[in-house]
């Protein structure tokens, strides 16, 4: 956060694929990268595959926790607004 605490931070967390997509034998084309906090979009097949990657303040997979989100993204807000003095 910033000294004045206005700071916006954009997060991605990946669904998991539902039923149907599990059924139909549907592979994946987008993926997390936590660490580099990056997604992968993959459009194509074969030879003309093309990979987009995006860069977001946190990126989460379709394994990513709750408590891992929280953790991440919104604990320090609170802990911001909790150690803030009223003027």
């Amino acid at each position: 956060m910033t000294s004045t605490g206005a700071s916006v931070q954009v997060v991605v967390r990946l669904r998991p694929m539902n039923e149907l997509e599990k059924k139909d034998g549907t592979l994946p084309v987008i993926s997390a990268n936590g660490q580099e906090k990056t997604i992968t979009v993959i459009k194509g097949q074969g030879n003309r595959q093309v990979r987009s990657y995006f860069t977001f303040d946190h990126a989460f997979s379709a394994f990513s926790s709750q408590e891992e989100i929280f953790d991440a993204t919104l604990k320090p807000v609170i802990q911001y607004v909790y150690n803030q003095k009223l003027e």
